[in-house]
């Protein structure tokens, strides 16, 4: 086990507490630290700690690297998936929702919810541009699909709408627009050409095709409130026929049948925090991003 002193930030980072589980396993957070879970075993390890906001997670699998955006010191930072070799990459990123990487051009995207924009760097934060900076109120969730040419994005706004763009920020297209209103993550299915979205107003997991058609709901997870307290569905991704959740607000994971609707399994997150705790979730298995 490593413990690393960064004076400037004022952070103790600990490194090597533990091998990572087999592929495909989840990585998510936790607000402070970076947690693996094993999608078999489903054991918890710690990855690193000491950070101050993490809130999206993206995944490099050609290089095994997880990329990760601390909404409160607005940055993006990179390291291992083991956590080692972490490095800031960008900084000057006002309140990073949404973080996704597209493996094939090398490149990041990332929405941000001050500024209302979404921008692209290379992967080593190099060339930043702003993509578009009209229309949107309160961008959040982020996911990209190379192959096809398009990136995926939720806005939280009054207008609240998933939509979709070409990967230079052209064509742009709302897929969906009506009956949500508190979108959050979303993931792909680049096989099957299928949008995953979180609606933690509405308590509901949902898809619909890269066109916006064929519209359905997976999930509703309004059963599930504890005490009478809403459970905020936040973050998601998929797993052959698994979608995987978090909720701050019930500090747990779960995992639901895509095919049946059925919630599986419910895995508390250790936190720090009495509530808000688990966050970005991201799956990791190389065959999720294909060579084009």
């Amino acid at each position: 086990m490593l413990y690393i002193l960064y004076v400037a930030t004022c952070v103790c980072v600990c490194y090597g507490q533990g091998a990572l589980p087999a592929e495909p396993f989840i990585l998510y957070s936790n607000r402070t630290n970076l947690r693996s879970l094993d999608l078999i075993s489903f054991a918890q390890t710690n990855v690193f700690g000491g950070q101050n906001f993490i809130v999206p997670l993206g995944v490099d699998t050609v290089y095994q690297h997880i990329y990760f955006g601390d909404y409160n010191l607005s940055r993006i930072s990179r390291s291992n998936y083991d956590g080692s070799n972490l490095s800031v990459i960008i900084e000057g990123i006002e309140r990073v929702e949404g973080l996704a990487v597209d493996w094939i051009n090398r490149l990041m995207y990332w929405t941000s919810y001050t500024s209302a924009t979404i921008e692209v760097a290379t992967l080593d934060g190099q060339n930043r541009t702003v993509l578009i900076n009209t229309g949107l109120q309160y961008p959040r969730g982020m996911a990209v699909d190379p192959i096809a040419g398009y990136f995926f994005w939720s806005d939280w706004g009054s207008a609240a709408a998933i939509e979709r763009s070409s990967l230079d920020g052209s064509n742009r297209v709302k897929l969906v627009m009506n009956n949500t209103k508190w979108p959050g993550g979303v993931s792909l299915d680049t096989r099957q050409r299928l949008v995953y979205w979180i609606d933690g107003y509405h308590d509901v997991i949902s898809c619909t095709d890269y066109d916006g058609r064929n519209r359905r709901s997976i999930f509703e997870y309004n059963s599930l409130s504890v005490q009478s307290k809403h459970v905020f569905g936040f973050d998601l991704d998929i797993s052959g026929d698994y979608v995987y959740f978090s909720a701050w607000d019930t500090n747990a994971i779960y995992e639901v049948s895509i095919r049946s609707g059925i919630l599986e399994r419910n895995i508390s997150v250790p936190t720090i925090r009495s509530n808000r705790g688990v966050m970005g979730l991201r799956v990791i298995h190389r065959a999720k991003q294909p060579a084009g």
